[in-house]
């Protein structure tokens, strides 16, 4: 089953989970995007366990995901979290699903927490992770490489830009 077009809006999240989420059941055919054009846009997080993720680790395409206008106050752990290869241990996951081309437009976090961005292989992979006007604790955030962020990137991961 599809999804797509989908806006989660206008909203003021706590959670001890994840503040903006797609996953942990990402089924789909990967021969057609089967969850696509997701919008989370002017969230505040006041505090999650993780901010912004997507657990791919099922069998969809998920594509053209927006993270748009959002603050974030406090996370526990990771302030992004794109993965690909750590599938819950309480469940078998076919593990073939891909995360791409991925906007992060005016996020701003209060917090310098992880930037993780994890492929599982090369077939397997996260292509376009795109940055616009992405800042840590009132810093622009301009490369994979600025220390104003803290980054977790292994080498299934490409494409990733910055404006």
């Amino acid at each position: 089953m599809n999804s797509s077009n989908i806006t989660y809006q206008k909203s003021v999240l706590y959670s001890n989970s994840a503040g903006c989420k797609i996953g942990t059941k990402t089924f789909g055919t990967t021969s057609n995007p089967t969850m696509t054009g997701i919008v989370f846009k002017d969230i505040d997080i006041v505090k999650a366990g993780r901010g912004l993720v997507i657990d791919a680790n099922d069998t969809a395409l998920i594509s053209g995901t927006t993270f748009e206008n959002i603050r974030v106050e406090a996370v526990d752990s990771m302030l992004i979290d794109i993965e690909e290869d750590q599938a819950p241990t309480w469940r078998t996951a076919p593990n073939t699903s891909i995360a791409k081309d991925t906007y992060f437009t005016n996020v701003s976090s209060s917090v310098k927490q992880t930037v993780q961005l994890h492929g599982l292989n090369s077939t397997v992979n996260v292509n376009g992770v795109h940055f616009s006007g992405f800042t840590v604790q009132g810093n622009a955030v301009t490369s994979k490489t600025d220390t104003h962020a803290t980054w977790d990137i292994n080498q299934y991961v490409s494409n990733i830009t910055f404006q």
